[in-house]
């Protein structure tokens, strides 16, 4: 009976004990889905994209970007996109559409 009863104390204790990390492996899965195919967050420094963002004093604004209109072609002429920088590419630029494709500037 003694043996039964703590079966049923270790197997509980391993229930539980496994259920912790699954919710956690979740939730993780999740943000990385977001973060990669919905919205990200990027921090936007310097003084390129004033006065649209605040960038006084150097702080810069931190914004939610779309990962979703461009995969269906949805960006137009006026949009704040961000984009690797080709110079560095571990950097990420924020710059505004100003012509589309076949425009004249």
């Amino acid at each position: 009976f003694t043996i039964m009863r703590n079966f049923k104390l270790w197997q509980s204790i391993v229930q539980e004990a496994s259920t912790a990390p699954m919710a956690i492996v979740k939730f993780l899965c999740c943000v990385y889905a977001t973060k990669t195919f919905f919205v990200d967050v990027t921090y936007c420094p310097g003084p390129s994209m004033l006065p649209t963002m605040n960038t006084s004093g150097g702080s810069g604004d931190v914004v939610l970007t779309d990962r979703f209109s461009p995969r269906l072609g949805r960006i137009g002429r006026g949009d704040i996109v961000v984009v690797r920088s080709p110079e560095n590419p571990r950097k990420l630029i924020t710059k505004r559409i100003i012509a589309m494709e076949n425009d004249n500037i």
